[in-house]
């Protein structure tokens, strides 16, 4: 499972959410998806607690999965040197054409370092530019 043992903040979850009687009022919706994960992300590597979690998600056009898979299994090399990479996963179940992306950062910081550091090596310009060719709509 990706979100459990040092993969995130449990005890904070259980603290501040579950804790709170009235849950409902801090839901605003709700949606279910089954994940896969991409074959060239790997597994998620344990980590220590306190990271940031970044879940950037991409609702892509119809028929265009594989190819963004091409280009990101391409471009992933570019983000793996400071294991910053904890997971892609396209929707199979839920709504489909949806791509989603975990980054792990120590902090804000880090994560602003790291992803300029990116834009510093060659070939990362090209996959953000696939990116934006009209295939996906970055949705959050």
């Amino acid at each position: 499972m990706l979100l459990t043992g040092k993969t995130w903040n449990a005890p904070f979850f259980n603290r501040n959410i579950c804790s709170t009687r009235r849950k409902e009022e801090r839901v605003v919706s709700r949606s279910n998806e089954l994940l896969l994960p991409f074959s060239f992300w790997g597994q998620p590597p344990e980590r220590e607690p306190g990271n940031l979690y970044e879940l950037r998600s991409y609702h892509l056009r119809p028929g265009t999965l594989i190819e963004w898979a091409n280009n990101w299994s391409r471009g992933i090399s570019h983000r793996r040197e400071q294991d910053e990479a904890v997971a892609g996963m396209f929707c199979q179940i839920g709504d489909l054409y949806v791509v989603h992306h975990l980054w792990a950062y120590k902090d804000l910081q880090t994560r602003k370092d790291i992803r300029e550091a990116a834009w510093r090596k060659p070939g990362w310009d090209e996959c953000v530019a696939y990116t934006g060719k009209g295939y996906p709509v970055m949705v959050n």
